[in-house]
């Protein structure tokens, strides 16, 4: 009976370990996934002017911008979807409303290239660029989140 009591004890004492450790990890995950993000829109940010410059002249150009406003579309679904830990939420709801900007401008120009009727010039030059900046601003923040 007292092997069990203590075996009871023992198991209390580190479930509560186990919790924080769980949160630490999916902290750290998190941070993962939040700089991997913000990487591939600072890599989208600097492809776009040159893929809408191409565009103009190539229509296989027009078709890889096109897959690269589609992939960010996506990204910015999934990112927004992620389960965030406690202390990374205020972080969170700040990239989400920046996303939201984006997906919005991602949109009207997925729009426009279906009717063909884009100004690839506007979209080199366009506001969403000016978006992706404020998201890559954030990673100084989302390396502090770090244990």
């Amino acid at each position: 009976m007292k092997r069990y009591l203590l075996l009871l004890a023992l198991v209390i004492g580190i479930l509560p370990g186990c919790s924080a450790l769980n949160e630490v990890n999916h902290t750290l995950d998190y941070i993962n996934e939040a700089t991997s993000f913000v990487n591939r829109a600072s890599g989208f940010a600097e492809q776009v002017p040159v893929l809408a410059q191409q565009a103009l002249l190539d229509p296989a150009s027009r078709t890889a911008l096109q897959q690269e406003l589609e992939s960010m579309r996506d990204g910015i679904v999934r990112f927004n979807g992620l389960e965030v830990p406690k202390v990374a939420q205020d972080l969170h709801k700040q990239l989400v409303a920046h996303n939201e900007a984006l997906m919005k401008e991602l949109t009207l120009h997925l729009e426009q290239m279906n009717q063909n009727v884009i100004d690839f010039k506007a979209l080199a030059d366009s506001p969403m660029l000016q978006t992706i900046n404020k998201i890559t601003q954030t990673l100084t923040s989302i390396r502090e989140l770090a244990p």
